[in-house]
């Protein structure tokens, strides 16, 4: 198991795949809505 970790570990592309949409993709993230903002106070002037 140590043997084939290792070798896991040395062949690993040095640019791994990641989904789009996963953390580290390219759109991770991308989009989202808006907070949800208290409107601000009222003035009398």
């Amino acid at each position: 198991m140590d043997q084939t970790e290792a070798l896991l570990k040395k062949w690993k592309h040095p640019d791994p795949y990641r989904p789009p949409t996963a953390p580290g993709g390219s759109k991770y993230e991308r989009n989202l809505q808006a907070p949800i903002l208290d409107p601000p106070p009222h003035m009398d002037l």
